[in-house]
């Protein structure tokens, strides 16, 4: 049988991961551009932790976090076109196919002998962005955001006024009804509020002094200053500078920074620009942009991400294919300095440490109180006035009955999506003997209601 590079705790541990939104001032984004990366992109090769992370559990027990990586993509609110999911797909398998010359297994049948592969790496490609590609949905939450990074360069003519302003369109992102996508774990999204200053412009004095006024404002714990730009444009060409996004943006053509304009607010722009898609690399960062307009596709959404028309229209594979291409093509983070790079390595462990875990753990312990004080109740309440009305036993339902089941959805604050919620957490940072109780707890509840799509989605978690 052929092996796989990664093993199976590796790989899941690589694809489900908590999710981090971003959102860039237009100074913050020509910053990080004179790297010809995103923001997103430029931190991407440094959001694995190199050291283990301790939380705690709802029952006050130290939990043990190994190799925690988290996916740092921006924000996108309009899926692409459904061919071009499907091309990305068929090019990631055909630039996957094993070397010729590779030593093959033979294996006789008959009057033939078999020559197969040891490897399948066209296979982890495909399953790689297969699960990429899957929309997020509303009956599980591994692919919803967690938190948001809002980014602000010094440059701006007034940082505070550009992070109320990111601030207000996160919140309309998530909760306006215009918007179906992204989807978001908790209405009380974690804010993280990041200032980029540029070292090769000068004015450290001014960035301090907004730094300060933002710690002031939204506690030290949300708050961060990001110095990078160090090179000067005089140093020696000849300057040997590593370059770790070419393993993540460069495995094949199509996955090389985003293939539309990155997400620009209003706040900073006088018209609403299309946002854009990332394909860019081994995070989630397709999932930002996949359909949910799938027609024969399993995971089919809501046709409302269907509406796509006038200037929110996505662009065609063709032209698509051709902004790869240009963007494929580059140096990347000629302005950086090995200093830089430890610089945004401890960043995202700064985020990681003192603001994402302790948010989640936080998070964590809610949904626990909620269930416990909630759950119990209404499910005491219910079981008792079913007794009362029908007696101890449940009559079977019929079958429209179970197909109008079948489309059950429940209200956001349901205790039984409460505790999916919970598991899906827990999942996400490795505590998976307290996520196995919480998905088979929430199956059994799922079933009770007949709810077969919530049922089987906890089924396969768990």
């Amino acid at each position: 049988m052929a092996q796989c590079v990664q093993s199976v705790q590796e790989f899941i541990q690589d694809t489900f991961v908590p999710m981090v939104a971003v959102l860039c001032s237009e100074a913050a984004d020509g910053s990080t551009r004179k790297n010809n990366l995103s923001f997103a992109e430029l931190v991407r090769p440094f959001c694995r932790l190199t050291s283990e992370v301790h939380m705690r559990d709802p029952n006050n027990q130290s939990h043990v976090i190994k190799n925690l990586r988290i996916s740092v993509t921006s924000i996108v609110t309009q899926p692409p076109q459904q061919t071009t999911i499907r091309k990305l797909l068929s090019e990631v398998v055909s630039a996957s196919q094993p070397a010729e010359g590779l030593v093959a297994n033979v294996i006789t049948a008959g009057d033939y002998d078999l020559n197969i592969s040891a490897t399948t790496p066209w296979f982890e490609a495909y399953r790689e962005y297969f699960f990429q590609s899957m929309p997020p949905s509303d009956h599980e939450f591994l692919h919803h955001y967690l938190a948001c990074m809002l980014v602000v360069s010094s440059r701006d003519s007034d940082p505070m006024e550009q992070f109320f302003k990111l601030s207000q369109e996160q919140h309309r992102i998530q909760h306006s009804s215009d918007y179906s996508y992204p989807k978001w774990f908790i209405p009380n999204t974690l804010k993280y509020y990041v200032l980029l200053h540029d070292v090769s412009e000068g004015g450290e004095e001014r960035a301090e002094t907004v730094y300060e006024e933002m710690k002031h404002k939204y506690g030290t714990q949300v708050c961060y200053l990001l110095k990078f730009n160090s090179r000067m444009p005089s140093s020696g060409a000849d300057e040997q500078i590593p370059d770790p996004w070419s393993q993540y943006l460069n495995r094949n053509n199509l996955q090389n920074q985003e293939i539309c304009d990155g997400f620009v607010p209003p706040a900073s722009k006088s018209k609403e620009c299309v946002i854009g898609v990332e394909l860019d690399g081994l995070d989630n960062s397709i999932n930002d942009g996949i359909p949910n307009n799938f027609k024969s596709h399993p995971f089919q959404g809501s046709a409302k991400s269907r509406e796509l028309d006038g200037p929110n229209q996505a662009k065609p594979v063709e032209a698509v294919n051709t902004m790869m291409k240009q963007n494929s093509s580059g140096a990347r983070g000629l302005s950086l300095t090995l200093t830089d790079h430890d610089r945004i390595r401890q960043f995202i462990q700064e985020f990681t440490f003192r603001g994402l875990l302790p948010h989640i753990e936080k998070t964590i312990r809610q949904l626990n109180d909620q269930l416990v004080s909630r759950k119990g109740l209404s499910r005491t309440l219910f079981t008792a006035t079913k007794k009362w009305f029908s007696g101890s036993k449940v009559p079977e339902k019929t079958i429209n009955e179970l197909k109008n089941a079948s489309s059950l959805l429940y209200p956001p604050e349901a205790p039984e999506l409460q505790i999916r919620k919970m598991a899906d957490l827990c999942f996400l940072v490795q505590h998976y003997d307290l996520a196995y109780n919480c998905y088979h707890t929430a199956k059994k509840d799922f079933l009770n209601d007949q709810a077969m799509l919530y049922a089987a989605g906890a089924l396969v978690s768990a």
